[in-house]
């Protein structure tokens, strides 16, 4: 399959739903952590579909690394926040949530890895520099040791 838009991509389709989970879990929430916790959990998971998007739509590779790396980042977040959140008792503990928030970090890490990769490794043969050979001032035709010309 050929991936010509964000929406094709694994970790997309993955932080989406994780988004659309985290939004479904929250609201069994107490109505005060609205501006606190839930605001922050939901941000992050929102945060993970977006940054892939953006990602995808830049040209260069270390953008697209930086922006998949900020999806990954926010998975992560999503899981200490799934965690607290189950911890205070906010939420029934969801396996299903948690599958979901580690694989879309995962699948943005594979996304951070490819885009690194891409940016060390030249995309395009560059030609090498012309030789300047000959020119008034320039160092390659002098005495490396002497700093003079080596016709003089």
């Amino acid at each position: 399959m050929s991936i010509i838009r964000y929406e094709d991509l694994d970790a997309w389709q993955r932080g989406f739903e994780t988004a659309i989970a985290v939004y479904q879990w929250t609201q069994r929430f107490p109505a005060e952590e609205r501006f606190g916790l839930t605001m922050q959990i939901r941000r992050a998971a929102a945060s993970i579909p977006a940054n892939i998007a953006e990602g995808f739509a830049r040209r260069k590779p270390k953008d697209k690394a930086r922006l998949y790396n900020i999806a990954e980042g926010s998975a992560e977040e999503v899981s200490v926040f799934v965690r607290l959140g189950t911890a205070l008792g906010f939420g029934v503990r969801s396996e299903s949530l948690e599958k979901l928030v580690k694989s879309a970090a995962m699948l943005a890490r594979c996304l951070t890895d490819s885009a690194l990769a891409r940016a060390a490794s030249p995309s395009v043969a560059r030609p090498a520099p012309s030789p300047r050979e000959g020119r008034e001032g320039d160092r390659s035709s002098r005495d490396p040791g002497s700093g003079m010309r080596a016709t003089d």
